[in-house]
């Protein structure tokens, strides 16, 4: 069963209360978290949320800072990949630090017995971890001196690994040649066949490794069912209507000028008499009674010639123009 990040089942009583307590960041409790991360060292324990509270102090305090003490805290952050440990741990070390690391990367290696040394080469080793580069990891690891002696104080750092890889395999695999695990996990022969069923409870059958089904590398068919209503659509365009009308509201209230608007005046149509029209063909359908000729009135020039006159004297001039 897991912990929570904030938890760790071999933590002190007196730890416990100073993180949990004011004299988290009082710099004289950085000796008893110092003396906690040696602890760690030894016994093969793990607290990172003590470890990111010492380089908190650290980072309060830079001249509290002792080299071992943070190297030892990277190296047990390691131990645990792939989690994000490591590069939580490098989030609190001093800028400077982190740029000559990267610079020494670009340039060559960082001035020797320094912690910009150490943190490169530490990300080196955490870098192939990541990029699950096993065979490499240990080429590196066994390859210079300078990393061994980074990792010298953590007590079972190799064996803690093998784990830790053996566990990744383990999510992602159901079998694995026997060469290309042995190169993973840096054993051979009697040593390879004991961790592997000692240590991980997995199978050797001839040139493999049978790995037990588990939830994580076990392939299963899913399927994924959505169960969403018309109802539900709803309240999702009402708020797809409210949106853009908060918007203009609040542009509206805003204090941005606008050009004024440029209003002409408004066009006078005169009316047009419905009431000449149905008589002017009232009076041709008669005519088209009488002597059998249809006769369409004449085609309009302007619309006041259908327009309603205003007053009977209008009414009278405009009788006489047409007669």
């Amino acid at each position: 069963m897991g912990f929570a990040f904030d938890q760790a089942p071999e933590r002190p009583e007196n730890i416990d209360a100073i993180l949990n307590g004011l004299d988290r960041y009082n710099p004289e409790t950085t000796g008893v978290f110092q003396d906690y991360v040696a602890q760690q060292c030894q016994d093969q324990s793990y607290d990172c949320y003590a470890n990111l509270a010492l380089l908190k102090l650290y980072q309060f305090n830079p001249h509290l800072t002792q080299l071992e003490t943070t190297t030892n805290v990277l190296a047990k952050a390691l131990t645990v990949f792939p989690s994000p440990d490591f590069s939580l741990c490098l989030s609190l070390l001093p800028p400077y630090v982190l740029a000559q690391s990267r610079n020494s990367e670009k340039t060559g290696a960082a001035p020797s017995g320094t912690l910009a040394e150490a943190v490169q080469h530490l990300s080196v080793l955490h870098n192939q971890l990541n990029n699950a580069q096993y065979d490499a990891f240990w080429d590196t690891l066994n390859g210079d001196d300078l990393y061994a002696d980074l990792v010298a104080d953590v007590q079972g750092f190799e064996e803690l690994l093998r784990v830790r890889i053996a566990v990744v395999v383990s999510q992602c695999m159901q079998e694995v040649q026997r060469s290309i695990l042995e190169g993973w996990l840096n054993l051979k022969s009697a040593k390879f066949d004991n961790f592997v069923k000692e240590v991980c409870g997995w199978k050797i059958e001839g040139e493999k490794v049978i790995i037990p089904l588990n939830k994580e590398n076990e392939a299963r068919s899913s399927v994924v069912r959505e169960n969403v209503k018309f109802e539900q659509f709803g309240r999702m365009v009402k708020r797809a209507y409210e949106q853009p009308a908060e918007a203009l509201g609040r542009r509206g209230h805003g204090t941005r000028h606008t050009a004024p608007k440029l209003s002409a005046p408004p066009l006078e149509v005169p009316a047009i008499s419905f009431t000449r029209l149905a008589d002017a063909y009232t009076h041709d359908s008669r005519r088209h009674a009488q002597t059998g000729a249809f006769h369409r009135p004449p085609k309009p020039t302007k619309m006041s010639d259908y327009a309603e006159p205003q007053s009977q004297a209008g009414n009278s001039s405009r009788d006489e123009e047409t007669a």
